[in-house]
C-alpha cells in the first residue's frame, strides 16, 4: 500500500484516538490520576505518528531544535501569563476566573496544578498529541498550514467536555448555566471557537520554531496564568472581606 493510499487510514485512526482518549481522560480517570495517564496517551499519539510516517523531526521532537523553541517560547509565554492573570483582577472578566477547583484549592493543591498537572496533564501532553502527532500525521500529504487548518477545529472539540465541566463548577456563570440548554450551548461553541483559534497561533509557533516546545510553553503560560490569577485573586477577596 502506497503512503498516500494509506493517509485517510492513518488520519482516520489518530483521530479516533484522539477521540477516544478525551473521553477517557475527561469521564473516566480520576484527577489524581490525570498526570500518569496523560503521559502514555501522548506517547501512544507520538508512535502512531512515527507508524505513519512522520518522523521524530517531524513532529517537533528532534533535540537539536529544543534551544530555539525554548527561547521563543518563553518570550512569547510571559506576557501572555501576565495578560491572562490580571483579568482575574477586573470586574468585566473576574467572573470567569471563579471555578471552585481554583478558587478552593488549598496551597498545596495550587502549586500541584501549576507545577504538575497543568504543565505535564494539559500542556505538554495536549501539544505532543496535537501539535506532533496529529499535525505532523495530516502534513505527510499535505502542506503544514493546511495541517494546522484541520487541526483547529479538532483541538476545539477536544474542550468541549472540559467546558461543560466549567458551567457547574464557575459560579460566575451559574446564570449561564440556569438559561437552559441555548445559552450553555453558547459558552460551549465560544470555548471551541477560542480554543481552535489558539490552536492556529500554537501551531505557527511549532512551524516557527521547529519545536513542540514552544507551543507547550505558551500553553501552558496561558493555562497557568488563568490559574494563579484566579486563585491570587480569591485570596484576596478572603482577606478583604
Amino acid at each position: 500500500m502506497s503512503r498516500r493510499s494509506s493517509a485517510p487510514a492513518n488520519e482516520a485512526t489518530a483521530v479516533v484516538f484522539l477521540a477516544a482518549v478525551n473521553v477517557i481522560l475527561n469521564r473516566t480517570v480520576p484527577a489524581p490520576l490525570a498526570v500518569p495517564a496523560s503521559l502514555p496517551a501522548a506517547a501512544a499519539a507520538v508512535l502512531l505518528g512515527i507508524r505513519a510516517g512522520a518522523g521524530v523531526r517531524d513532529q517537533g521532537l528532534s533535540p537539536d531544535t529544543v534551544a530555539g523553541g525554548t527561547r521563543v517560547g518563553l518570550a512569547v509565554a510571559v506576557p501572555l501569563a501576565l495578560i491572562v492573570g490580571l483579568g482575574a483582577l477586573f470586574p468585566a472578566t473576574r467572573r470567569f476566573f471563579r471555578d471552585d477547583r481554583v478558587t478552593q484549592a488549598t496551597p498545596a493543591k495550587a502549586a500541584y496544578e501549576l507545577f504538575v498537572r497543568i504543565p505535564i496533564a494539559t500542556a505538554a501532553s495536549e501539544e505532543v498529541m496535537f501539535r506532533s502527532a496529529l499535525e505532523g500525521i495530516f502534513a505527510r500529504n499535505r502542506s503544514p498550514l493546511q495541517a494546522a487548518l484541520i487541526a483547529a477545529p479538532l483541538f476545539g472539540f477536544w474542550h468541549v467536555l472540559p467546558a461543560l465541566d466549567r458551567l457547574h463548577s464557575n459560579p460566575g456563570l451559574s446564570a449561564v448555566h440556569r438559561g437552559g440548554i441555548k445559552r450553555r450551548a453558547v459558552v460551549v461553541a465560544g470555548t471551541v471557537g477560542v480554543t481552535a483559534a489558539a490552536s492556529l497561533g500554537l501551531s505557527w509557533l511549532r512551524r516557527r520554531t521547529g519545536s513542540v516546545v514552544a507551543p507547550i510553553l505558551v500553553h501552558y503560560g496561558i493555562n497557568a496564568g488563568g490559574f494563579a490569577g484566579g486563585w491570587l485573586a480569591s485570596r484576596g477577596a478572603r482577606t478583604t472581606s
